[in-house]
């Protein structure tokens, strides 16, 4: 079974030069939680790290994580040069996530606060499958 689990891996295995593996994910988080978001990720991936390391890969764990709001973490910009993302572009890419949390939190209340002041019409009326109540004689 070893040796069906990662068949692309051992094919890897062939060529020396292919022995790095990032694993980038991104994610959102209340924006004062950052390090047990960050941990979390890292518990997330421990099994798969432990695997890959195990066949002699060199593996980084690089999460990318804004706040709910759209907070930008220092880390997060600091990290994307080690993808070899530039300056420029790393800070283009990090304002359009930033934008899309901010617009995504924003259509969020919008529709909280909708919710919230549609009143439901009143009627006197019950559901059809609804037991009709018990009258005493």
């Amino acid at each position: 079974m070893a040796g069906e689990e990662m068949p692309l891996l051992n094919a890897a295995m062939q060529n020396k030069r292919t022995r790095k593996v990032w694993i980038v994910e991104g994610g959102y988080c209340t924006d004062t939680r950052y390090s047990d978001k960050y941990r979390r990720k890292e518990e997330q991936h421990k099994h798969l790290q432990t695997l890959l390391q195990a066949r002699g890969f060199e593996v980084t764990l690089l999460p990318v994580i804004l706040g709910f709001t759209g907070a930008i973490y220092k880390t997060t910009v600091s990290a994307l040069p080690a993808l070899g993302i530039e300056k420029a572009p790393a800070k283009k890419l990090l304002y359009d996530l930033h934008a899309h949390a901010v617009q995504t939190h924003h259509t969020i209340i919008k529709l909280r606060r909708k919710l919230e002041n549609t009143t439901q019409p009143k009627t006197n009326k019950r559901p059809r499958n609804c037991m009709q109540p018990f009258e005493p004689p």
